[in-house]
């Protein structure tokens, strides 16, 4: 077999292993049109299944642990006052920073993060890097903390409701979206200059305060670009995931994933800018551009289809369509790619409803679709 064929084979036998088997034929019906490699794919699938494979106990090792409630402990110079949520790569904590006279958030990490003392110390430098991240539009990463064996991140304590529940299944007004998304933007445009990518940018991931302020959140947990020296993948283990890869385990929502992402692949920022797509058409449409009925068929539509630029309002100027298109450009090579130009449309759009080019951009990329 070929080396790309047997690309696909891997990765599709990795992402079948999340799955119970009863649905690993309707899976591979999806996800490939080739026989042969759908046959390829089950005969491994068939073989490895009978107990726990060497390869699930890997993919499970990689899983946040289930771990004790630790409210009301200390913590290294911390004290736990209340659980607050599991998130990605652990618990998170309201915690009484007494030295500085303040609350702050506690993410602890799992356990089995701490087996290899080089990755702890891999860690701790990306964490105390990422922590140079200084913006009012970003949860800030006061530093990381230790606790016996435990690593914890210190955060940022952030009140207010998160996008996700301010979207609420509704279309948002286009004035409140679009201001909104400047922030995330801004958010956006302060890490890629410092070449940290966020890779699982989601509404739930956004808080707003109640002065209306935004605060992107877990950054924490995001990834250092050195170009060709990729540094520690701080995100690597997320409660979020939906399937596995080659690699390790495929981070992030899949609502929200690149369609390289997705695959697996590498990333840089444009997978931040195709969230951030997802994301304003979501906050203007009032529903999610990749939606299907599970991660499988949400990641199939990601790959496959575009969004249904007719549950944008009619209202929305044609610059925010476009701009929302080129987000979603599945090659990343046609993807918007500056965030310094991302800002600029946004700017424009909200500065005049130009209603007809809406109507014909929206023509042109139905009229794109069925070709």
């Amino acid at each position: 077999m070929d080396p790309d064929r047997w690309k696909q084979v891997e990765d599709l036998y990795n992402a079948a292993l999340t799955l119970e088997s009863e649905k690993w034929e309707e899976f591979l019906e999806r996800a490939s049109p080739d026989p042969s490699v759908r046959e390829h794919v089950l005969s491994l699938l068939r073989v490895t299944s009978d107990g726990e494979t060497f390869l699930r106990q890997a993919a499970a090792a990689l899983l946040p642990s289930e771990m004790p409630d630790l409210t009301g402990q200390p913590f290294g110079d911390y004290n736990l006052i209340a659980f607050i949520g599991r998130g990605s790569m652990g618990d998170v904590y309201r915690a009484r920073d007494a030295a500085n006279a303040r609350d702050v958030a506690i993410k602890i990490l799992p356990d089995h993060l701490s087996w290899s003392r080089d990755a702890v110390a891999r860690f701790e430098r990306e964490a105390r890097l990422l922590a140079s991240l200084r913006h009012r539009n970003i949860a800030a990463l006061h530093g990381v903390v230790t606790a016996g064996d435990r690593q914890g991140l210190v955060l940022e304590l952030v009140e207010g409701q998160s996008l996700h529940d301010v979207i609420g299944g509704h279309p948002m007004p286009l004035e409140r979206g679009v201001a909104l998304a400047v922030q995330i933007a801004e958010a956006l445009a302060c890490a890629h200059a410092k070449n940290i990518v966020h890779r699982d940018l989601k509404p739930g991931n956004i808080r707003i305060t109640s002065d209306g302020i935004v605060k992107v959140l877990d950054f924490g947990l995001a990834k250092v670009w050195r170009g060709h020296e990729p540094g520690v993948d701080l995100s690597r283990i997320s409660t979020t995931l939906s399937f596995a890869t080659r690699d390790g385990v495929v981070l992030g929502t899949p609502a929200y994933m690149s369609p390289e992402q997705a695959r697996g692949q590498t990333v840089d920022k444009r997978t931040d800018l195709w969230a951030f797509g997802c994301i304003l058409f979501e906050m203007l449409a009032g529903l999610r551009p990749f939606a299907g009925r599970d991660p499988v068929e949400t990641v199939q539509l990601i790959l496959e289809r575009d969004p249904d630029w007719d549950a944008l309002p009619d209202t929305t100027p044609g610059t925010i369509v476009r701009l929302i298109q080129r987000c979603l450009k599945r090659d990343p090579a046609k993807r918007i790619s500056d965030i310094a130009r991302v800002q600029k449309n946004l700017v424009a759009g909200e500065s005049g409803r130009d209603g007809l080019l809406t109507r014909l951009s929206r023509t042109a990329a139905r009229w794109k679709s069925q070709w």
